[in-house]
């Protein structure tokens, strides 16, 4: 999102610039060198440290052929009280200068921005008028006037699942893919004790618990019911049950040999949502398991595959497909019971180099996305078309598809990575992030993404 904007008009040879803010209106003058910027608006600004300087000593980036230079330090703070600012960059985006007088950009170009005339990383910002520098540098070959614009981008990040000021702690195990689901107008979030929280997707406050019988492993919400599921020793899961609301909850144990598992995905049924879900657990040895509920029935006959599992999506076909350890992806028909596989399966590791298929997501038009265990990332139609996406630089074990042209998957410690193209992608920075484990899913809902690491809910702006 673009923080931010600034214009500058800079005459070295006289030692004056002149502001103009936008969208603010008003000039500004300073002495003689500065470097001249825009304060954005009251919870960011960006200034220069001291003058600018001309002639310091030539950088790499710099060609031998032109070794003057000009420059200053140039800071990005963060007046926010809460909000940590992450994956900054201050961007010129237009430079009217001419020949000899580019810059030296520090940045690697993400996804969606342009080095041309200039960019510079500011990485994560935290609250509390917190202030980040950089050294912006420019070639000098004139003493003309020249002037530049740009923008200032990042995401906000907020802590989320706050009751009374405080943060409320949330589950964040490597394995829980599924501990969030978008309920309209709130999140639902694994609590750390046994229940599931409501977290409004406006604001990002707590709004009730609703308690379980155990630690939740995976949410989904169906049009009328909320589908949870939890592990009950070695031997059995309990399929778990709500109204949108939170109200009328219950429950019932299936007998299994889970055998210490875990239960990844549940996708409520494409024909009885709202009375029937398919479970994916894996028994922590060989096999996986595909296997219904229903409300005043009960279980289902279960179907297996020879590989554990690592997450699953309905297609939009409504099949199911599940990922597994033998680098496929399965696909199952759940139009009876038990659910049938369709095919032998389709192998990713052709199109989507050596790692493990760990996390599977439905983007909004009919493409699946998949995030491998070597972090890579790559699209799949139902037909089976694999293309590599990018990569999140980390094991991916979580993916979500904002649009058809715009993923996100979380990053492992990094947080999560806008990932979009083989080229580098857009990451952004979660505070109090974990060293091991971090970030496991990342959810689209209400416009924001949301995520879980270091066990707590963070919400990140976007647009």
């Amino acid at each position: 999102m673009v923080l931010g904007t600034f214009t500058a008009d800079v005459d070295l040879a006289a030692g004056t610039f002149e502001i103009r803010t936008n969208p603010a209106a008003g000039k500004s003058s300073g002495t003689a060198g500065s470097a001249a910027l825009a304060n954005l608006d009251a919870s960011v600004t960006v200034a220069n440290v001291g003058l600018a300087w001309i002639d310091a000593a030539t950088p790499a980036c710099i060609s031998a052929g032109s070794p003057r230079t000009w420059g200053a330090v140039v800071t990005v703070k963060n007046n926010l009280s809460a909000t940590t600012l992450s994956g900054v960059y201050a961007e010129i985006t237009s430079f009217v200068g001419g020949t000899g007088l580019e810059s030296c950009s520090n940045a690697t170009v993400p996804t969606g921005l342009d080095g041309q005339y200039g960019l510079w990383s500011y990485g994560s910002i935290a609250p509390g008028a917190t202030s980040s520098q950089s050294n912006w540098i420019f070639k000098y070959a004139t003493a003309s006037k020249f002037s530049f614009s740009g923008r200032i981008v990042g995401v906000k990040v907020d802590p989320a699942n706050v009751a009374s000021g405080t943060q409320r702690a949330v589950t964040s195990f490597w394995n829980a893919y599924n501990a969030l689901a978008d309920n309209g107008t709130t999140v639902l979030v694994a609590g750390d004790t046994s229940g599931i929280d409501f977290v409004d997707s406006s604001t990002g406050l707590f709004q009730q618990t609703v308690a379980t019988a155990g630690l939740v492993d995976a949410i989904a919400v169906a049009p009328n019911r909320i589908w949870y599921s939890t592990r009950v020793g070695n031997t059995s899961y309990r399929v778990g049950w709500m109204n949108r609301d939170g109200g009328a909850a219950g429950s019932a144990i299936v007998s299994v040999a889970i055998n210490a598992g875990w239960i990844f995905t549940i996708t409520p049924d494409p024909t009885f949502p709202d009375t029937k879900a398919w479970f994916v657990y894996e028994n922590r040895s060989s096999l996986t398991y595909i296997q219904s509920y229903t409300i005043g029935t009960g279980p289902g006959t279960a179907t297996t595959t020879g590989a554990l599992s690592y997450g699953a999506a309905l297609g939009s076909d409504n099949r199911l497909y599940v990922s597994t350890s033998d680098k496929y992806i399965h696909v199952f028909s759940l139009g009876a019971d038990p659910a049938t596989e369709v095919g032998s399966g389709w192998y990713t590791g052709i199109d989507c180099g050596s790692g493990v298929p760990q996390a599977v997501a439905k983007g909004l038009d009919s493409t699946l996305y998949v995030g491998f265990g070597s972090g890579a990332v790559c699209s799949v139609t139902t037909a089976g078309i694999f293309a590599l996406k990018g990569s999140a630089a980390a094991s991916v074990n979580s993916v979500n598809a904002t649009a058809s042209s715009e993923v996100w998957a979380a990053a492992g410690t990094t947080g999560i990575k806008r990932v979009d193209t083989s080229g580098p992608g857009y990451a952004v920075g979660i505070p109090g992030q974990e060293t091991a484990g971090g970030s496991v899913t990342v959810l689209l809902a209400n416009g924001y993404l949301w995520t879980t690491t270091g066990g707590k809910l963070w919400r990140v702006t976007l647009q």
